[in-house]
């Protein structure tokens, strides 16, 4: 007969559970609650859909109206690219979207740092080809008019 004393049979017991352990696998890792979630870096969070895309169209005066909008086939961010490529280190300051010369056009100002005036360029907005590139003097207004000179004193009487 085969008696065993309950101190052994307790410590092969135990001695058993342990090893029956130690061969599972780990338990996956718990899910962090919302609060610590909130303490990662921001890299590691999507930011909401309104703020993944800032526009720049937002920088600079912009007159684009709706129903030019709809028969333009470039885009603006497109034409916008096309202008500032034509016009390296250009800051737009200002866009119209208008009918001129017959040409559906995108006409774009930009400023470049060191530079007196304003670099105009025309892109058409059904095919992204720049239709033109024009100077503005400093002080012209958005037609590339310039302001009437004030007018000169008279000449001083010559001594005869």
């Amino acid at each position: 007969m085969n008696t065993a004393s309950p101190g052994i049979l307790s410590v092969v017991f135990l001695i058993g559970a342990a090893g029956a352990s130690a061969q599972q696998p780990p338990a996956p890792p718990a899910r962090q609650p919302a609060a610590h979630a909130a303490q990662q870096p921001a890299a590691h969070q999507t930011p909401p859909p309104a703020a993944r895309h800032v526009s720049p169209a937002a920088a600079y005066r912009r007159e684009v109206p709706a129903a030019l909008a709809h028969q333009a086939r470039i885009t603006e961010d497109s034409a916008r690219g096309i202008a500032m490529r034509r016009i390296p280190g250009g800051v737009v300051q200002a866009l119209e979207l208008e009918r001129e010369g017959g040409h559906l056009i995108y006409s774009f100002d930009l400023k470049v740092a060191g530079h007196a005036g304003i670099e105009e360029v025309h892109v058409d907005a059904l095919n992204g080809s720049v239709l033109a590139v024009e100077h503005e003097a400093p002080h012209a207004d958005s037609a590339g008019h310039r302001p009437a000179a004030p007018p000169r004193p008279a000449p001083a009487p010559r001594r005869p």
